[in-house]
């Protein structure tokens, strides 16, 4: 099967176990608890992207794809990375007394701080693994260890929320056991199968420090715009407010699969082909995410009203505007896809990071200012606002840096049906062939 299908049919599978999630946790917690628990949640990957998550993602598989090192002695960098990091991350908690801590972070004890830590840790150990995977063209591998992950923590949720009824208390040993599976996960698979050379590499670190600078500024703007807004609507509508919103921003997530399935399939692809190729797969590959997450969001828009209540619960009904109201931005932002022809066909990620910056960098005001006014609703329509101009701008910026036409990026056509079609038989065979296995 293509990397597109594996990534399709892993992304989707764990996107079934992700709702399922989503309900239980809101079913078993509550809004107020739901909110705190995403708190935590975004502030570890906000934490990893200030560190350079994504970005290192990126350059890995770059460095990785085009072979200017071997994969043992990038994963055996990696892992120093990311260990670095992870120690820098920790030097505060352990230096600055109690006092110093809670003035900084009121409201949040030392040891929800190390679970922060921690989780980042975890989640920058997994990026560097990601790049190795993507960069080799292991993307069956990447999408079966992905799955296993969320299966796990969902069984962890049922068996410390749902069996023993242990709350929010639960819900942080969830995460914490989660964390430990992906850092062994990743630990395995870096030993096992690519290899680990564990010395220092200046030239390499050079060159993925130079890499990662390109992009970073853009991957900082898209943590601003798509993961601070919860703090405003934490501050100014409470942890209810935070809970209503999370679980929103969770179902308009929903359509990231089709996204992350198309985009990491494509990878290897864009590395490798010519210029004009190149720019004609990330064009095609864009029309047949956005038309489709259209059609999922248009479904989501009609059935929001009945569905959302009766799912999760009639106290989480004030989830229902929120999740209209981030809709078009959500579409939007599967302009996210087009940056992959800067930053892996012509190795320059600085061309997506001036707009994604900007329109991070412009959400803080207007996400306060709406959020301050109007509450967790006044932030979902400062998110669809800003992410409308951002996403106008990396169409424009595609279509003058690839050559390709505008109907071409925008208007569907019949081979991208044929394309959703075959991606659907090679999934009907490989069910029918697991089935006549077992």
């Amino acid at each position: 099967m293509s990397n597109i299908v594996w990534v399709g049919l892993g992304n989707g599978f764990s996107l079934v176990i992700g709702f399922a999630s989503s309900i239980l946790l809101a079913r078993w917690l509550g809004p107020e608890a739901r909110g705190a628990y995403a708190l935590l949640v975004t502030s570890s990957l906000v934490l990893a992207s200030i560190l350079g998550h994504n970005a290192w993602i990126q350059a890995l598989a770059f460095l990785t794809g085009k072979g200017y090192y071997s994969p043992p002695l990038i994963a055996g960098n990696g892992i120093l990375i990311a260990l670095a990091l992870t120690i820098i991350m920790a030097i505060p908690l352990v230096v600055l007394p109690q006092t110093t801590l809670a003035s900084l972070f009121p409201e949040i004890s030392r040891i929800h701080l190390w679970i922060i830590l921690f989780l980042t840790s975890s989640t920058l150990l997994f990026g560097m693994l990601t790049g190795l995977l993507m960069g080799l063209n292991w993307v069956p591998l990447l999408t079966a260890v992905s799955t296993v992950k969320v299966v796990i923590a969902l069984l962890f949720q049922i068996v410390l929320l749902g069996i023993l009824n242990l709350g929010l208390l639960g819900a942080l040993w969830e995460l914490i056991l989660s964390g430990f599976l992906v850092i062994g996960l990743s630990t395995v698979i870096f030993m096992r199968l690519s290899g680990v050379e564990l010395k220092v590499w200046p030239q390499l670190i050079k060159d993925v420090s130079a890499y990662s600078a390109k992009s970073y500024p853009g991957h900082l703007g898209v943590v601003l715009m798509s993961r601070v807004d919860i703090y405003f609507v934490a501050l100014f509508a409470g942890l209810e407010g935070a809970g209503y919103y999370a679980i929103a921003k969770g179902l308009t997530e929903i359509v990231v699969v089709i996204e992350q399935s198309i985009t990491r399939g494509i990878v290897p692809n864009v590395i490798t082909n010519d210029f004009a190729s190149a720019g004609s797969i990330v064009a095609r590959a864009f029309r047949v995410t956005f038309w489709s997450n259209a059609l999922l969001l248009l479904a989501g828009a009609l059935f929001a009203g009945q569905l959302i209540p009766l799912i999760y619960g009639p106290e989480f009904s004030g989830v229902t505007p929120a999740f209209l109201w981030l809709l078009p931005g959500t579409l939007l932002l599967t302009t996210r896809l087009l940056g992959i022809f800067f930053s892996m066909q012509i190795g320059r990620p600085e061309i997506p990071t001036y707009y994604i910056l900007a329109s991070g960098l412009l959400s803080l005001p207007v996400s306060y200012i709406l959020t301050r006014q109007f509450g967790y609703l006044g932030a979902a329509a400062a998110f669809s606002i800003l992410a409308i101009l951002r996403g106008i701008v990396a169409i424009s910026l595609f279509v003058a840096f690839s050559e390709v036409k505008v109907k071409d990026v925008l208007l569907i056509k019949r081979d991208d049906l044929l394309l959703s079609l075959q991606m659907i038989r090679s999934w009907l065979k490989s069910q029918t062939r697991r089935e006549q296995q077992t």
